[in-house]
């Protein structure tokens, strides 16, 4: 189902209702041939966010923007909703130098080698996933299957023991569902999750660089 844009006074991107039946396609095919590069008035979904925004639809304008960090800066992340406690410690909040540095670090992991040795732990993981499932006789598919295998392979390669994921999945799922408008969690529940699992990850790197291992268990 698409939804309805024949101006662009008529568009508000905070509409949680304009994203439930999926990406609004035609929302977008609009701001491309009319407002490539728009100002967000002001709505009642803006006020969380201190007033409207830009929003920048072209790729070749998004690739400029992304790649330019000298007049375009990345601390606050990809989100409109950006807790401030996260602003610069994740790769995707870091620009130049230190994204470039963290960056290589990353790659220099993903070599043939590695790739081949992944390849084999997602058909373990996923044959394992699936077995419990079957196993219990019933699942929630999203919850129990498609969010287990990526999960794991992530936890795989940062090197996170098995015996924390179940903690650490229910709380980075927890994080993830506190997005939707109808959330319990209040903006301070929120942020302390946040903070529990980057100090978790803090004292893991820390681990990490005192016992050196390869591998994730």
């Amino acid at each position: 189902m698409e939804s309805p844009a024949s101006s662009l006074d008529s568009i508000d991107l905070t509409d949680h209702e304009l994203w439930r039946h999926g990406f609004p396609h035609d929302v977008f095919t609009l701001l491309r041939s009319q407002a490539p590069v728009w100002l967000h008035p002001d709505t009642p979904g803006t006020v969380p966010l201190h007033g409207g925004f830009w929003v920048v639809s072209r790729h070749d304008d998004v690739q400029s923007v992304s790649r330019d960090h000298e007049q375009f800066r990345s601390l606050e992340g990809p989100s409109l909703v950006h807790p401030p406690e996260t602003a610069g410690l994740t790769i995707l909040t870091m620009d130049p130098p230190q994204h470039t540095r963290f960056r290589k670090l990353i790659s220099a992991g993903f070599t043939p080698r590695m790739i081949t040795a992944l390849e084999e732990r997602v058909r373990t993981w996923a044959a394992a996933i699936v077995d419990r499932a079957l196993e219990r006789g019933e699942c929630n598919f999203v919850h129990d299957v498609a969010y287990q295998l990526p999960m794991h392979m992530i936890a795989d390669i940062v090197g996170v023991p098995e015996s924390d994921r179940d903690w650490l999945f229910e709380r980075a799922d927890t994080v993830l569902q506190s997005t939707d408008p109808q959330s319990y969690l209040t903006p301070e529940e929120r942020a302390a999750i946040h903070v529990e699992i980057y100090n978790y990850g803090k004292d893991l790197a820390a681990e990490k660089r005192r016992v050196p291992a390869e591998g994730g268990r």
